[in-house]
């Protein structure tokens, strides 16, 4: 069986560096979560989520879009260009 690459070496070698990338991103995020500041508060995220959202209509903060995540009465000024 012949077997050939499709790709250039440069985009096996930027995928190879993006999966290199995430494996890397993969290991810091099982890091956190494992670190013991993140397992002393996970017990009471439910507390912080109910507080951060009292908070935010205290301060009023309006609620997060739904749908398409984007607010159809937004308008937005142009900078200078």
């Amino acid at each position: 069986m012949l077997r050939f690459t499709l790709a250039p070496a440069s985009e096996v070698q930027k995928r190879a560096d993006h999966d290199a990338q995430i494996v890397a991103l993969e290991n810091r995020i099982e890091q956190i979560h494992n670190s013991a500041l993140s397992q002393k508060l996970i017990p009471d995220v439910d507390k912080y989520l109910v507080a951060a959202r009292e908070y935010s209509i205290v301060a009023g903060v309006p609620k997060p879009a739904r749908g398409r995540g984007v607010c159809r009465r937004a308008k937005f000024e142009r900078g200078p260009s």
